[in-house]
């Protein structure tokens, strides 16, 4: 977790003494991935201590209308705060449920009201909201960055094994939204020197516990083309996968966005099948669906190596407005 300049102070934070005249508390908003509930198992912030008491008071709060609304566990931490910038880790105890797409807080106080000590925010700046309470009034919201912190959780309805599809797809962009999902698709990808694979496909695979991980119990295949970089056809046949390398589920899809014509369950991720092709090469498929709500950093399309062939054919690198990929988890 990268460090900064300091974004907060705590100064004469909430007091639990009958007394205080001044208290303060601050904290930052958090939204949990749309479509997957999960089981709160603990955090971090990046924090450091200035004077007074070492004991800081975090509390996880609910949202109602875009403020901290209810304490949902809080945690009384003594003696953890260090002068030099460190992260400061909590285990949640209570291990409640955070629902999917929805915001949550995570607020910070001093336990003595003379005592301060700083939140650090990460480089460069998260955008975020800031939720402050003095001396015990309603919380107010401001659009400033964040200060740095983590949420770790686990998928309480992901814990078995799940079974996951994959396929190379179609997408029909309609003249009203929403836009259309269909299966069997064509994808391309190129190599560096501008030959080209097409590639047609789907199968199945089960996913281990967490939804992340490899999978031998693998099915599938589908149809690949080869061509010059003079677009003459070179080569063709079929594929088949014989295992799953990788599965990292990362989200269903925000409801309501796409007309999913292949079933529920439409979900982010990145899958790669292991395959074989038809005349005797080996290789890998690596499926990337970057869909509605999904995370900023998943690219959305197929790559695909050959053996020593490797070509790539990501949306980023190579737009495509009818080709792209989709998994999906057969469970929900």
């Amino acid at each position: 977790m990268p460090t900064s300049s300091a974004t907060v102070l705590i100064p004469n934070a909430y007091s639990r003494a009958p007394n205080s005249t001044n208290t303060f508390a601050v904290g930052f908003n958090f939204r949990v991935p749309t479509g997957v509930d999960y089981t709160l198992e603990g955090g971090n912030f990046l924090g450091s201590f200035v004077s007074g008491r070492n004991e800081i008071v975090l509390k996880l709060y609910s949202d109602s209308s875009g403020l901290p609304d209810r304490v949902i566990e809080s945690w009384d931490l003594l003696d953890v705060l260090t002068f030099n910038i460190a992260v400061v880790p909590f285990q949640s105890v209570l291990h409640p449920t955070l629902n999917g797409g929805k915001q949550y807080w995570l607020i910070a106080n001093m336990a003595d009201s003379a005592s301060l000590a700083l939140w650090w925010g990460p480089k460069p700046a998260d955008p975020g909201l800031l939720a402050e309470s003095h001396n015990g009034s309603p919380f107010t919201v401001s659009a400033l960055p964040r200060g740095a912190f983590e949420i770790d959780g686990s998928s309480p309805k992901h814990e078995g094994a799940a079974p996951v599809r994959w396929d190379i797809v179609s997408m029909v962009f309609n003249t009203l939204p929403p836009n259309t999902v269909k299966a069997g698709g064509v994808a391309e990808a190129r190599t560096i020197d501008n030959f080209r694979l097409k590639l047609t496909g789907s199968g199945t695979f089960v996913s281990p516990a967490g939804r992340n991980g490899t999978s031998g119990a693998a099915t599938g295949g589908g149809t690949w083309r080869l061509y010059s970089p003079n677009d003459v056809p070179v080569a063709n046949g079929t594929y088949e996968v014989t295992d799953v390398l990788s599965w990292q589920f990362a989200g269903f899809f925000t409801p309501g966005v796409l007309d999913d014509n292949i079933g529920p369950g439409g979900a982010s991720g990145n899958a790669v099948p292991r395959i074989e092709y038809s005349d005797g090469t080996r290789g890998v498929l690596f499926v990337a669906c970057h869909g509605p709500g999904g995370p900023a950093e998943i690219s959305e399309g197929v790559a695909a190596t050959k053996g020593y062939m490797t070509s790539i054919g990501f949306s980023l690198l190579y737009p495509a407005s009818t080709e792209t990929a989709r998994v999906s988890t057969l469970d929900k």
